[in-house]
């Protein structure tokens, strides 16, 4: 199978290139959100660190369900966008492997979970992820 430069086999980018769910998520994003979500994803796309498109794609997904402030949104039933499920589901990959996934971007520094405070646990609020924009980054 042939890699590009960045290592990336050509049926991956292809398969990266030309799924449309995650491509509309993210021309939307370019229309409403802070340009920082963006740059985030932009960087942990082009990351030779980064070798699996399961990555890419997980990355693509919380930064399309991002608020302006990074934080993974969620749905009128309450669950997170952000979690590794729901994830799956949208994707199509295993659970374990989307845990694979945010295992890395969150030890490349792209995202960074928050566990809940007592107070949200008892109410049924599980933990947040926050894409690690350039300018929290900055802040912390």
């Amino acid at each position: 199978m042939y890699a590009g430069f960045d290592g990336i086999s050509s049926a991956s980018r292809d398969l990266l290139i030309d799924s449309c769910t995650i491509s509309d998520r993210l021309a939307r994003l370019l229309l409403g959100q802070r340009m920082s979500t963006i740059q985030a994803f932009v960087q942990a796309a082009s990351d030779h660190r980064i070798q699996s498109v399961v990555t890419i794609h997980t990355m693509a997904l919380l930064a399309a369900h991002a608020d302006s402030d990074g934080y993974a949104l969620r749905d009128n039933s309450g669950q997170s966008l952000g979690d590794p499920r729901h994830i799956a589901a949208e994707t199509g990959y295993g659970v374990s492997t989307i845990y694979k996934a945010l295992t890395t971007l969150e030890t490349l520094g792209y995202i960074a979970p928050e566990e809940p405070t007592p107070e949200q646990i008892a109410c049924g609020v599980i933990g947040r992820i926050r894409i690690q924009t350039p300018a929290a980054s900055t802040r912390a």
